[in-house]
């Protein structure tokens, strides 16, 4: 065998040890705490957001307040986990929701929570859910997508 032959494979060869082994991207840890979700095909921000951590308990709360800091819509979940993975959002999985607007509670009926990363000093992840808010003839539908969440562990 002729060795110009083989000087294809020892480059291949090489290309390939050069590469190594594939590197895990690395994220850095969030900026700013936020907690957003789109709220009957509107936008909302949270003004104030709190998150615990006890044990495995999990408790996020978020408010928007009013120019007077009076809660116009507050969103709570909480959850037995507290490790990163996709959990459904119902009194059957033990992870509940809140919805209010104003004094008025939401009855949550499905949803998902997914969190996404825990570090040592955030807790990172995605949720929606959907329910109704209001008896009666007041009864209308509530609808929260796109929710997003990155805050500080307290």
């Amino acid at each position: 065998m002729k060795i110009y032959k083989l000087i294809p494979v020892v480059i291949l060869l090489g290309m390939m040890a050069a590469c190594g082994e594939p590197k895990e991207e690395v994220i850095p840890e969030p900026t700013e705490e936020v907690m957003t979700a789109t709220i009957n095909d509107r936008a909302w921000r949270a003004s104030v957001a709190d998150l615990f951590i006890f044990d495995t308990d999990f408790v996020l709360n978020a408010q928007e307040l009013d120019e007077n800091n009076v809660p116009i819509r507050t969103i709570t979940i909480q959850s037995p986990f507290s490790r990163p993975g996709t959990y459904g959002i119902g009194a059957v999985n033990g992870n509940e929701v809140g919805y209010f607007e104003s004094t008025e509670q939401g009855d949550i009926s499905r949803g998902a929570l997914v969190i996404s990363r825990v570090t040592e000093r955030w807790v990172e992840g995605t949720f929606n859910f959907e329910g109704s808010i209001g008896r009666g003839l007041d009864n209308r539908r509530v609808s929260v997508t796109n929710g997003r969440f990155a805050l500080r562990r307290n």
